[in-house]
C-alpha cells in the first residue's frame, strides 16, 4: 500500500490553462522533463488521482502533463457543454497547446474511454503527438454489460440521489470499497468523495451516458497508435472482460492483469503502472 503521507502530497507541476475553441478552460499542470505522459482521469476525480504515478515517472526522468477533465476539478466546461466528442477535442487541444511529441497518453476509467474516442476521432493528431497510449480500467462503451453494481450506480448518478447517499458514511464506504482495496478505503472517503459528491452530474450527464451506452469496439482494429490496456483482476465496475476484449481488437495491443487489484489502478498498481510507462516512454 502507498504511505498515507504520499496519498495526501498534492502534485507540485506548473499550472497552465488550455483554452479550447468552444471557450472551455482546462486546468493542466505539468512537471519534469523528457519524454511527455499525459495522464487523464476518471468521472469525478481529477488531476490528484495521479498524484503517486505522477511522481514516480518525474522521478524516472519523463515530464508528466495532468489535466482536469472539462466539468470537473478547476476545469470549466465550455459552450459545446460536455459530451465525448468536445472532451475528445480537448485531449487534441492538451497535446497540441503543451507541444507534446513522441507522448504517451494514459486514461483511467472514463479518460481510457475519451482517449479511446479522442483516438479514433483524430487519427492524424494521435498519430503526430503520441508514440503509446496506455488504456487502464476501462472499457470502449457498454458499461452496464454483464454487470449489476453499474446498472444499479447509473441511475442513481443521473437522478441526483447517488451525491445525496454519499452523506451516508456507510453508503459512502460501500462504494468506496466498490472502487479500490480495502486499504485505500480511508483515503477515497477523504479525498474522492467529496470531490464526487459536488461534482455537477446533471452537466455530466451525457458523457456518463456514452459509457452507457456508445459501442466502440467494432472500431477499434482502426487504431494505429500502439496501446497497452491494463485491467484489475477484481475490478467491479469496470470488469476485466471490457480490458481483455479492447486487447483482442486493437492491432498488437498488449494486455496486462493486475491480480487482487480492483478499480483504482492509480493507486493499487502506481508502482508497475509507473514502471510501464517509463518503459513504453524510453
Amino acid at each position: 500500500m502507498l504511505p498515507v503521507e504520499e496519498l495526501r502530497m498534492p502534485f507540485e507541476g506548473m499550472p497552465r490553462e488550455v483554452v479550447t475553441a468552444d471557450g472551455a478552460r482546462l486546468h493542466t499542470r505539468s512537471a519534469g522533463s523528457g519524454r511527455p505522459v499525459v495522464l487523464a482521469h476518471g468521472y469525478g476525480a481529477d488531476h490528484e488521482s495521479w498524484g503517486p504515478i505522477a511522481r514516480r515517472l518525474v522521478a524516472k526522468g519523463r515530464k508528466v502533463i495532468v489535466f482536469d477533465q472539462r466539468g470537473h476539478g478547476a476545469s470549466t466546461i465550455g459552450s459545446q457543454g460536455v459530451s465525448p466528442l468536445s472532451m475528445a477535442g480537448d485531449y487534441r487541444e492538451v497535446l497540441e497547446q503543451h507541444q507534446v511529441e513522441r507522448g504517451v497518453l494514459v486514461g483511467h476509467s472514463m479518460g481510457g474511454f475519451l482517449a479511446l474516442k479522442f483516438m479514433l476521432a483524430h487519427p492524424e493528431v494521435a498519430g503526430a503527438r503520441l508514440s503509446h497510449a496506455m488504456i487502464m480500467a476501462s472499457m470502449a462503451g457498454r458499461v452496464l454489460e454483464r454487470n449489476f453494481q453499474n446498472r444499479l450506480q447509473v441511475p442513481l448518478i443521473r437522478s441526483g440521489l447517488m451525491a445525496r447517499l454519499l452523506r451516508l458514511d456507510g453508503f459512502a464506504r460501500s462504494f468506496c470499497r466498490s472502487l479500490g482495496s480495502d486499504e485505500y478505503e480511508d483515503w477515497l472517503m477523504e479525498r474522492f468523495i467529496p470531490k464526487f459528491r459536488g461534482a455537477n452530474h446533471r452537466a455530466l450527464w451525457p458523457v456518463l451516458r456514452a459509457l452507457r451506452d456508445e459501442d466502440l469496439y467494432p472500431e477499434l482494429n482502426r487504431l494505429k497508435v500502439p496501446c497497452t490496456i491494463v485491467v484489475g483482476a477484481d475490478d467491479r465496475t469496470t470488469p476485466a472482460f471490457h480490458g481483455e476484449r479492447m486487447a483482442s481488437s486493437i492491432p498488437r495491443a498488449e494486455l496486462i492483469r493486475v491480480e487482487g487489484a480492483r478499480h483504482c489502478l492509480n493507486l493499487e498498481a502506481a508502482e508497475l503502472i509507473a514502471e510501464k510507462l517509463a518503459a513504453v516512454s524510453a
